[in-house]
């Protein structure tokens, strides 16, 4: 209801300033009841999911008010954040606040992969380099592997990869870029990273979630071969 009234007179500045206004609130711990009877999100990080999520589906739009793209991908980055740590939660945080906030971050990541599925061929996109600031976003999750706090983050973060990476390099080969290196700079060091993790399988691993594991490396090694090589 509120966007309809501000229109056109919503900016970039505003969009930067909404960082500061979710961060305050996602870190803002939730009773105990609320936590324990809840296996999402609190309620105050599910009210920032959903004004995110406005932005999100007027910037699909193919004539929104005000693009603002550029400005809502920084957003969504930074709090896909909480995926891999707290930024900002104060001390002391329970177990349940942390998987709420890890469910939060992820949720962003979901955001932020339908917005770049739906706009990777427009001017503002392409001329900002979105493609390049995705890979170094999903880079942080996808070398943490194993040391996430839930193993569901990376694995999100890897299937995003996967559906990303073909698309953002055509649209590089159709383009002619030059100034393509850093993309396959990060793109390297996100595959040795991803491969060979610093951090070792649970041990409490099943035999079928190993399966399940091993199946997601062959669809990076099958990505290598397909786009790569």
């Amino acid at each position: 209801a509120l966007r309809q009234h501000i229109g056109a007179d919503l900016t970039a500045v505003h969009v930067q300033q909404l960082h500061h206004v979710v961060e305050a609130v996602v870190t803002v711990p939730a009773d105990q009841v609320t936590l324990l009877t809840s296996s999402g999100p609190t309620p105050l990080q599910q009210a920032c999911i959903q004004a995110v999520r406005l932005l999100c589906l007027e910037q699909k739009q193919p004539e929104p008010s005000t693009c603002l793209l550029k400005s809502l991908f920084e957003l969504l980055f930074k709090l896909t954040s909480y995926c891999t740590g707290m930024p900002n939660l104060p001390e002391p945080h329970s177990k349940e606040q942390c998987h709420a906030s890890v469910l939060f971050g992820e949720e962003m990541w979901r955001m932020a992969s339908e917005l770049y599925l739906a706009v990777f061929q427009r001017t503002p996109v392409l001329e900002s380099n979105v493609f390049l600031s995705l890979l170094k976003a999903l880079h942080i999750p996808l070398a943490c592997k194993y040391s996430c706090s839930e193993q569901s983050s990376w694995q999100l973060a890897l299937q995003i990869f996967l559906d990303s990476v073909p698309i953002g390099l055509e649209v590089l080969r159709q383009r002619s870029v030059t100034d393509s290196e850093p993309v396959f700079e990060t793109l390297l060091q996100i595959l040795e990273d991803f491969l060979f993790p610093a951090s070792d399988p649970p041990t409490t691993l099943s035999a079928e979630d190993r399966s399940v594991h091993e199946s997601l490396d062959v669809k990076v090694v099958e990505l290598i071969r397909s786009e790569l090589l």
